[in-house]
């Protein structure tokens, strides 16, 4: 089973991207912010990441460049998600 990692800091839009993605049969991981995103991420390992841009503490790009150096050994898909408004 796919795992998918949710990094979302507003508790709705990432209780819903839990809920579609579940129901579709995908192991859903969740993260409230940059920083845990970033540390779930390392432990779990997840097939895919769904990020969004804008958060506290560490913002989106910021995630992505602590991933840089570990992105050399392995593909790490992303994607980056921000509300128009």
């Amino acid at each position: 089973m796919h795992r998918i990692l949710i990094i979302e800091d507003e508790l709705p839009m990432r209780t819903a991207l839990q809920d579609c993605l579940a129901a579709e049969g995908y192991r859903v991981l969740t993260a409230a912010n940059g920083e845990a995103g970033l540390d779930r991420a390392l432990a779990d390992k997840p097939d895919l990441i769904l990020l969004d841009v804008m958060m506290p503490r560490l913002d989106g790009y910021s995630v992505c460049a602590e991933f840089a150096p570990t992105l050399q050994a392995r593909t790490d898909p992303f994607s980056y998600g921000q509300r128009p408004y």
